[in-house]
């Protein structure tokens, strides 16, 4: 019998050692969990701080946004402006060239036919003054 109490005391001792095992263990498990619990909510506090950017940044780059797409259009819109004044200018120099070109083709012949009425008239004063000096 004393074998046997001598069994049942180890056997109590061992269980024992054994539940204050799986207690230390079933401790430094909760405290892992905590510690990582603690970790995650850290980890996305930061992601949350890294990804958000301050209003005064973010409203910024939209109103720079904004301003970079208006003087985007007001240069299209003044390019186009300017393409349409030099075709203007372009049509308006072709226009006075053409008159330009015409013009001194008229004077020449207008000219020309002004040197043969003079040259026909002075042909006529001579000969009419040589009919009158015949005449008399």
């Amino acid at each position: 019998m004393v074998v046997k109490n001598k069994n049942i005391t180890e056997c109590n001792l061992s269980h024992d050692r054994l539940q204050n095992e799986l207690t230390d263990i079933e401790h430094k498990l909760d405290t892992l969990e905590a510690t990582l619990n603690r970790q995650e909510v850290e980890l996305e506090s930061w992601r949350d701080r890294s990804t958000r950017l301050p209003n005064w940044i973010r409203n910024g780059g939209v109103a720079l946004f904004l301003a970079i797409f208006a003087q985007a259009m007001a240069s299209v819109w003044w390019a186009s402006e300017i393409t349409n004044t030099q075709a203007n200018i372009l049509s308006d120099v072709k226009v006075n060239t053409e008159y330009r070109i015409a013009n001194g083709e008229k004077y020449s012949d207008i000219m020309i036919e002004l040197t043969k009425l003079s040259v026909n008239q002075e042909l006529i004063m001579t000969h009419l003054q040589n009919y009158l000096i015949d005449r008399q």
